[in-house]
């Protein structure tokens, strides 16, 4: 199963590599054409530099505090890539393995087959292929927290699974994330009934009394019997 496709200018990935390509800074939210070429440039919003260009990661990257794009950034296979933060404007494709703090997309997450992927992720939708292994992870889907989808388009209909169903391989994930279980109460927050002391009763001894084994004197003359 395939991606979705989004409108074109909700995923500038799909924009002529050659010639002008619309970009989206991820500072301001202004949109602005560069070269296809081009790799850095100042955002005439906010005038400040931003990064244009896509990012492919072939080998370990990192750790390293963070890495932004207006572009889209790839995890090739058996390479790695460590960061706090990590904002993709364009998508993300993890082939590989993506561990991070916190992970922005204004486009969309693809999980390739033995990919790995920890964080918390803000995405407009998520595709897992079969074999894909999602680490302990929040996932906010739909979500814009930093404001890139700026567009009078309507949205996307969401056709992943069922509010019941859990999201599998080839699944096309757009919707809340599922609610955190409520926490376990540990030995020490129970509300344990105390037990009842034992109750002890009270033993009596039967004294027996011993038997006088002196004889008696024998009786005098004249004495009655």
């Amino acid at each position: 199963m395939y991606p979705i496709p989004v409108p074109r200018s909700q995923d500038p990935t799909l924009a002529r590599t050659t010639g002008p390509k619309l970009v989206q800074c991820y500072l301001c939210g202004r949109r602005f054409e560069v070269s296809a070429m081009a790799q850095s440039t100042s955002c005439p919003g906010c005038n400040k530099p931003v990064m244009v260009a896509d990012e492919v990661i072939k080998k370990v990257r990192g750790p390293i505090r963070e890495l932004k794009t207006c572009g889209k950034i790839t995890v090739m296979k058996k390479a790695r890539l460590m960061a706090e933060q990590i904002v993709a404007h364009a998508g993300i494709e993890n082939l590989g393995t993506i561990e991070a703090k916190k992970v922005v997309t204004g486009g969309g997450l693809i999980l390739g087959p033995k990919s790995e992927f920890r964080g918390e992720l803000h995405s407009q939708w998520v595709h897992m292929e079969e074999g894909a292994k999602i680490r302990p992870s929040a996932f906010h889907v739909p979500s814009d927290p930093s404001g890139l989808l700026k567009s009078d388009e309507p949205p996307i209909e969401n056709d992943g699974p069922g509010p019941d169903q859990p999201p599998g391989p080839g699944d096309t994930l757009r919707g809340d994330a599922p609610p955190e279980p409520p926490p376990m109460k540990t030995s020490s927050t129970r509300n344990l009934p105390r037990p009842e002391p034992p109750v002890r009763k009270k033993v009596t001894k039967k004294v027996r009394k011993k038997k006088s084994t002196r004889k008696k004197p024998p009786p005098e003359p004249g004495d009655k019997a």
